[in-house]
């Protein structure tokens, strides 16, 4: 699956979201339906595939081709790219879209192998243990 979102985070996001529906005035009827297409076009560009929608369809939605540069192994330590996970015109406008047509590993080496194989709760688990190791690190500076 490639909802591996800590539960913290989802429901952040949701709240953040369905505030930002209501002030730009999306019907509470039509809500699940755009969360379930945005849903769909951001599961589709996590999956696990080499799959593009050509140079005209990358820089309208973003694609599994696409965005997999973004979670390149050799990612980690740089500025990173396609950022984008429905729509690449942010990445386009703050110049971190890359259309090269290359297909790098992924995945993190520095995490838990909870967070890539576990079950959900081994996940969660994981998750909460990163924030607190996080937040228990003295800051720099």
């Amino acid at each position: 699956s490639d909802d591996r979102n800590h539960i913290l985070d989802d429901l952040v996001s949701m709240l953040w979201f369905g505030a930002v529906a209501l002030l730009i005035g999306i019907p509470p009827l039509q809500f699940p339906q755009l969360v379930l297409v945005l849903r769909f076009i951001e599961s589709l560009s996590h999956a696990n595939t080499s799959l593009s929608f050509g140079w005209l369809g990358e820089r309208l939605i973003v694609s599994p081709r696409f965005h997999r540069v973004h979670h390149g192994v050799m990612a980690a330590g740089r500025r990173s790219v396609n950022y984008g996970a429905v729509f690449p015109i942010w990445d386009m406008l703050c110049r971190t879209a890359d259309f090269t047509p290359h297909l790098p590993a992924t995945g993190d080496t520095a995490a838990p192998e909870a967070m890539a194989t576990g079950g959900y709760i081994a996940q969660q688990q994981a998750g909460l243990a990163q924030l607190a190791r996080t937040l228990g690190r003295p800051r720099a500076g």
